[in-house]
């Protein structure tokens, strides 16, 4: 059986529609912040859908950053665990487009390998297309990436700013 990788940092959503981008712009503000060992893989999934499946399989631990509509005020910051991720059927993204993360854990569990999954969710401010992310989800890019690194390090992952 081939080895599995750590942790992939995994941002999720459409740039070009506003807030719903910021799962990609966080993960790659975390990465200018961050330096990461060999253990840490970051991408951005766009919206890759299933097309993600093959990315997150060999890992033993994927942390994803995304946009999700949830009754939280707009900017509002979510932490969602494996556990609540497997039971978490109602979990929606702003854009109705996009196939949900429960839905890519579970095809990924039926296919014989689902990581760990930690959900970094942000209640966007607006999804709209051609917009740039709102000036309260662009503030917020920073704060994210420090969420992400404290999950590494409950991992067990060490990442520390750069200098």
């Amino acid at each position: 059986m081939k080895e599995l990788k750590r942790c992939l940092v995994l941002g999720v959503g459409n740039v070009l529609m506003g807030d719903d981008g910021l799962g990609v712009h966080a993960v790659e503000a975390f990465e200018a912040k961050y330096e990461l060992g060999k253990e840490v893989e970051v991408m951005d999934g766009g919206t890759g859908g299933l097309a993600l499946l093959e990315s997150i399989q060999g890992f033993e631990s994927v942390i994803v950053v995304d946009a999700v509509a949830s009754n939280g005020a707009p900017g509002t910051i979510e932490l969602y665990s494996n556990e609540e991720l497997k039971s978490a059927r109602q979990l929606k993204r702003p854009s109705a487009h996009q196939i949900g993360l429960y839905e890519l854990i579970e095809t990924a569990r039926f296919s014989g390998h689902a990581p760990s999954v930690t959900l970094i969710g942000v209640v966007p401010v607006r999804v709209e297309a051609g917009a740039p992310l709102s000036k309260k989800i662009e503030n917020l890019k920073e704060p994210i990436a420090d969420r992400v690194a404290a999950e590494l390090k409950r991992l067990g992952i060490e990442c520390n700013p750069r200098p």
